[in-house]
């Protein structure tokens, strides 16, 4: 902390540890390869997979939903965590929702510290 004195304000530094975050590119290349593994061999077939797709960044969302939709999945997207547990409760996974959606997949970003 610094202070010039009385009536002059102060000027107050702090560090903190982050993590680099992983670049468009990196991320458009992960998107890739989990869309390579996904792909149908006939696009016409009925979809095999229902996704939900957890991401906050609305450009992933889209750009991954389109590619997803194009391919003939069905699509369902979360904001952010807490958006995904409230879906979750929609699926035949929650407890006595045996008529809910049939949930397949959940693609979403998950950091660690």
């Amino acid at each position: 902390m610094y202070s010039a004195g009385p009536g002059e304000g102060s000027t107050f530094a702090f560090y903190i540890t982050a993590y680099t975050a992983e670049s468009a590119e990196e991320r458009r290349e992960s998107l890739t390869r989990v869309l390579s593994n996904m792909q149908l061999e006939d696009p016409d077939e009925k979809p095999v997979y229902t996704v939900l797709i957890v991401e906050d960044n609305v450009v992933n969302q889209k750009v991954l939903s389109k590619q997803l939709q194009k391919n003939g999945y069905v699509v369902h997207v979360a904001n952010h965590g807490k958006e995904a547990l409230e879906f979750l409760q929609t699926t035949r996974h929650y407890k006595d929702n045996e008529d809910g959606i049939d949930l397949t997949v959940v693609l979403m970003d998950v950091v660690s510290t």
